[in-house]
């Protein structure tokens, strides 16, 4: 059985907050970095970036090298994701009118309170009333 050895790491540092070949240094820490959000989350302190979207960065810029490798190759991937996206914000944009129609709709004014008998039982109500405190005194 032969032993196996790790990859000897690449000369080329990745960005500690994206996972990405990093193209940038910070002057003042000298930390590497891929990008200007990388840039900001090593200036403001916030750590990096959470395991599922470095693993998306790192995806998304392959496959982008692998695109500039072949130009003739068209980046279907990339344009059905986006295309999906502007129809799932269309979807929500449209949701969105008709939810904030039907709310329109139900803080319309109320009808107004019937004016005929009832209101006259009432006043009648409110006299017999008075009539029998005023009795009762």
């Amino acid at each position: 059985m032969q032993p196996t050895y790790a990859p000897l790491p690449s000369d080329k540092p990745t960005c500690a907050i994206t996972g990405l070949p990093a193209r940038y240094q910070d002057p003042l820490t000298h930390a590497p970095f891929a990008n200007t959000l990388a840039f900001k989350r090593l200036r403001t302190g916030t750590g990096p970036l959470p395991l599922n979207l470095q693993q998306e960065l790192v995806r998304h810029h392959f496959e982008e090298v692998l695109c500039q490798q072949q130009p003739g190759q068209l980046r279907a991937p990339l344009v059905v994701q986006l295309r999906a996206q502007k129809q799932r914000r269309e979807d929500l944009e449209e949701k969105a009118r008709a939810f904030a129609a039907v709310a329109a709709a139900s803080l319309q004014a109320p009808e107004l309170l019937p004016q005929g008998p009832t209101v006259d039982v009432m006043a009648l109500v409110v006299d017999a009333h008075r009539y029998i405190m005023a009795g009762a005194s």
